[in-house]
């Protein structure tokens, strides 16, 4: 168990390292889209990218995870199905994006609310559809059969980083809604021709199997099965990201609309460590589950929820005590958002708190199941939404989104439970939430009533939290199995081979 452990947090340092940049690129982006653009024009493209994102989680059919999912158990079997199985999801990958793409453009002016910009800027964007379906399905594939460089390279540091350099470019000649999301779009190209060389390239690794390859449409079905509600499921995942984003904007108007953009892409940045370890540990909780090694998996998804809360903590703890200061630096209005920012924390730690249970349910095989939770939450986001935009504007936005991610890991973990037979160390994880909390809270809150809402406040605030907060981890590290995670991330080499409950998956 101590090498499965070790492999998550070798491949958790490189995929940590990703999402870290990403974040800070998708930071620095809200930060010159507010700066150049203002809430207003901001707020058309972040209309613009939230419609791009809800419809590319469809555009996808599911298949992402599909990869992750199905790939791990070929491999495992010894099968000679693995590139059919590839050719097979980026074809349907592509399908999805073409016809997905059609659909956007026909109604685009029905998602616009009368502006003419956001029209254009959709209609663009539904021509690059295809671009995002598969960029994002080769990806998966290249993490499905065993590596995370690609996804960690292309998807996590190239594409933010080059979005970031493209839209600065951009706004720095001409301060335009439309400029800008176009060169947000463009991207996708690079991203797409460099994930399929990295298909390529896993492809001819392979081992062949002793078997023959399964007949296309035998090897299609049990894709389209899993992948069929895991289109649903996805779609609504990321209509829950940011389906808040374009209803405000609908609603409250587009300056509303960039201000709470801010708000959740500042959210964004605590999920980093689940991000990064999800990348990591999806592929192993499949093969796990196929293998059976419960106990092995049982060990490694506790383990890894409390890794997340201690990183994940910090970082809603800083939002909610220095909110203020935090908004001021995009500029003029967006302070209006400081009440939402920490009221969105307090959902955000709730679904840190559950580790990656999504993850775990998915690699139970039970897609219908996440699709159920899925269809749950967004009504009752929707509802929530419709109540209290027109009377909070973006805090009721805020209030639905926190009441939504809350009820989707509580949904999740109780399922997790009851089928699969598997529960996170709950006293751990609140031991985790109350250390890493702690000692954050204790220094920011002396920050705030020394110094005010002042940047001097932000500064001084952060730097002591983290020096406390790394003080803390450290006295904590043999607790939370810190220590051995350490010892492991220092030692060269690559994951050891697939084995027993001893080796890693």
């Amino acid at each position: 168990m101590t090498s499965v452990l070790g492999g998550a947090a070798r491949s958790s340092g490189l995929s940590f390292l990703g999402s870290l940049i990403s974040a800070v690129a998708g930071f620095a982006l809200s930060l010159v889209l507010a700066r150049t653009l203002g809430p207003s024009g901001s707020g058309i493209v972040f209309q613009m990218i939230s419609i791009f994102t809800i419809a590319g989680a469809f555009a996808k059919l599911g298949l992402d995870t599909t990869a992750v999912w199905l790939l791990p158990r070929l491999n495992a079997d010894l099968r000679a199905d693995e590139r059919r199985a590839i050719a097979i999801l980026l074809l349907g990958a592509l399908g999805g994006g073409i016809v997905t793409g059609l659909v956007v453009f026909l109604v685009a002016p029905l998602l616009s609310n009368g502006s003419d910009d956001l029209v254009h800027l959709t209609r663009v964007a539904a021509l690059f559809m295809p671009f995002s379906s598969v960029s994002t399905v080769a990806l998966a594939v290249t993490r499905g059969l065993g590596g995370i460089r690609n996804y960690v390279l292309i998807g996590s540091i190239g594409l933010p980083i080059g979005r970031l350099a493209a839209v600065y470019v951009a706004a720095s000649f001409l301060a335009s809604a439309l400029v800008a999301g176009v060169a947000w779009l463009g991207m996708l190209v690079l991203a797409t021709a460099a994930a399929l060389l990295g298909v390529q390239r896993a492809a001819r690794r392979l081992r062949r199997g002793p078997d023959s390859p399964r007949p296309w449409m035998q090897l299609a079905k049990p894709i389209a099965a899993f992948g069929a509600p895991r289109t649903l499921s996805s779609g609504i995942e990321q209509a829950l990201m940011w389906l808040d984003v374009l209803i405000v904007g609908l609603i409250a108007g587009a300056s509303s609309a960039g201000v709470y953009a801010v708000v959740s892409r500042l959210i964004q940045a605590g999920t980093i460590p689940s991000t990064s370890m999800r990348i990591v540990v999806a592929p192993q909780f499949s093969r796990m589950l196929h293998t059976r090694r419960i106990r092995a998996l049982t060990q490694l998804y506790s383990r890894t929820a409390q890794w997340i809360v201690l990183l994940s903590m910090p970082i809603y703890v800083l939002l909610t005590v220095l909110a203020d200061p935090v908004l001021r630096i995009f500029g003029p209005g967006f302070e209006d958002g400081a009440l939402a920012l920490a009221v969105m924390s307090i959902g955000a730690i709730v679904s840190a708190s559950t580790g990656n249970v999504q993850s775990l349910l998915l690699m139970s095989g039970r897609s219908g199941w996440a699709a159920i939770n899925k269809i749950i939450v967004l009504n009752v986001m929707l509802t929530l939404l419709l109540t209290l935009v027109p009377l909070w504007g973006i805090l009721g936005g805020a209030l639905a989104s926190t009441v939504a991610v809350s009820l989707d890991a509580v949904l999740a973990t109780v399922q997790v439970r009851r089928s699969v037979r598997i529960r996170s160390n709950i006293p751990r994880v609140l031991l985790a939430i109350l250390v890493a909390g702690a000692a954050t809270a204790v220094p920011a809150v002396a920050a705030r009533i020394v110094l005010g809402d002042s940047a001097l406040a932000l500064i001084a605030g952060t730097i002591s939290a983290v020096i406390l907060w790394a003080v803390a981890i450290y006295l904590t590290r043999g607790v939370f199995a810190l220590d051995r995670a350490s010892a492991l991330l220092s030692r060269r080499g690559h994951h050891p081979p697939t084995g027993s409950d001893d080796q890693a998956a």
